[in-house]
């Protein structure tokens, strides 16, 4: 699969977006590595997140979910964040993908 499919919450059999199918901006989902709840943000395709250190901080504490390309888990941005590997990139702690949480656009 490709990073741009990625990027785009593309699916890898359908090309389906399935990133924003069954839930809503300000929608509460359930970790699925520590079970809290993280609040569903949805960026816009064309909108550009730089995470600098305040914004890793603010992502934090609204606790914003990431879905994994990989397996579909909703993680909280702690989570995600908390399993990254040496350069900063995401690994799921589900399918151990890196590079799989992503947040959710539409």
């Amino acid at each position: 699969m490709g990073m741009f499919n990625k990027l785009f919450g593309k699916d890898k059999r359908s090309g389906e977006s399935t990133s924003t199918s069954k839930v809503k901006n300000g929608m509460y989902v359930t970790c699925a590595s520590c079970h809290c709840r993280a609040q569903i943000k949805i960026f816009e395709s064309k909108q550009i997140t730089i995470l600098g250190p305040d914004a890793f901080e603010s992502f934090a504490k609204q606790n914003i979910a990431l879905k994994c390309q990989g397996c579909d888990s909703y993680l909280c941005f702690s989570c995600a964040m908390s399993n990254s590997d040496a350069t900063g990139v995401p690994k799921c702690p589900i399918c151990g993908e890196i590079a799989g949480p992503y947040f959710i656009v539409g």
